[in-house]
């Protein structure tokens, strides 16, 4: 009995096994290409076995708050904030443009508006150059919302969403008997129940069909 001394499951073993089958899954789909004979084995092994299914069985890694003794204990993001003397965290334009793309309902949850009241959630490119940067001044950009840098936050190593697509995509290139699209649809709800969002408009809006080339099916999972 490992109890509190297991920060991810407390002790449960039947949460290790999901945890395990799951990242197993990850693992075959991601040397799939290379080898898709070692992937299929390995996803007909654990594509019947418990997996992720749902966020109440997602791995996670509780902080502490900000009355933690250890600074390090608390979320790495409000640290970074703290020393920075609460400078804003930008939100990625990669993450903003694919939010408002598709009209997905977390846009307000990832990113808080520009406060020029103008920019809206204009988020900012990764990696910019110096002669770049006037043009993502701290007031046209749209910054990263508290929920993520908060002292106390839910790390997520592996959530319900992910195993979901992760079976969504071997369905759609073959490499199991399940439905890709019903399971993609499931992982769209578990991705936006995890932040408390009511999946119904999203999943009747035209980006929760998988439509097209298998590719193009392949970039909406």
């Amino acid at each position: 009995a490992i109890g509190s001394v297991d920060f991810l499951f407390g002790g449960d073993i039947d949460s290790w096994k999901r945890f395990a089958n799951s990242l197993r899954l990850r693992l075959a789909l991601r040397v799939s290409y290379a080898d898709a004979t070692l992937a299929q084995q390995n996803i007909a092994e654990v594509i019947g076995a418990p997996l992720i299914t749902d966020n109440a069985q997602n791995a996670k890694f509780a902080t502490l708050g900000e009355g933690a003794v250890n600074a390090n204990d608390r979320n790495p993001l409000y640290n970074r904030y703290e020393n920075a003397s609460f400078y804003p965290m930008w939100a990625s334009f990669t993450t903003t443009d694919n939010l408002i793309r598709l009209n997905d309902p977390r846009l307000s949850v990832y990113a808080d508006p520009a406060a020029d009241g103008v920019s809206g959630y204009r988020g900012r490119p990764v990696g910019l150059e110096t002669s770049q940067k006037p043009r993502y001044t701290e007031v046209q950009t749209a910054t990263l919302d508290e929920f993520f840098w908060s002292a106390q936050y839910n790390i997520i190593v592996m959530n319900a969403a992910e195993v979901f697509f992760l079976r969504a995509e071997a369905a759609l290139r073959g490499l199991s008997s399940e439905d890709a699209q019903d399971l993609y649809e499931q992982g769209i709800e578990q991705a936006l129940r995890q932040y408390n969002i009511d999946p119904a408009a999203y999943l009747a809006s035209p980006a929760a069909t998988l439509a097209g080339s298998e590719e193009e099916k392949l970039e909406q999972i």
